[in-house]
């Protein structure tokens, strides 16, 4: 269960960071 929870958050984290470069770049491109 600790392993599962460990790869939940590094899991969200990785989508953070990846939200935010494709919300720079939509902007950018926006721009």
């Amino acid at each position: 269960i600790d392993t599962f929870i460990e790869k939940a958050k590094e899991f969200e984290a990785d989508v953070s960071r990846v939200t935010a470069n494709v919300g720079l770049g939509t902007q950018g491109s926006s721009e």
